[in-house]
């Protein structure tokens, strides 16, 4: 999943140690949260799109209101976190 080697990437950048094999990425957010790696609002978007994804993964109906917020939260994410990766790569 790609949003999973972004917070593995954002982990990395910040020398937070995880386990990527142990570590769900319900679990991986707070912990990155926590840490203060992830702001409030990326978290918030986060969790919005692994509950819908976890949701369908275990056989759950999504509506497609859900999922269309989760493609939404999915990119507002991916911005937030660009600004942090490139700033730290740069």
């Amino acid at each position: 999943m790609e949003l999973e080697r972004m917070l593995q990437n954002m982990a990395t950048i910040s020398n937070f140690k995880f386990d990527k094999y142990r570590t769900s990425p319900g679990q991986f957010s707070r912990q990155l949260k926590a840490e203060g790696i992830l702001g409030e609002n990326e978290y918030s978007l986060l969790r919005t799109v692994i509950d819908v994804a976890n949701a369908a993964l275990h056989g759950r109906d999504v509506s497609k209101q859900d999922a269309l917020r989760t493609i939404d939260s999915s990119k507002a994410f991916m911005y937030e976190t660009m600004d942090i990766n490139d700033c730290n790569n740069g």
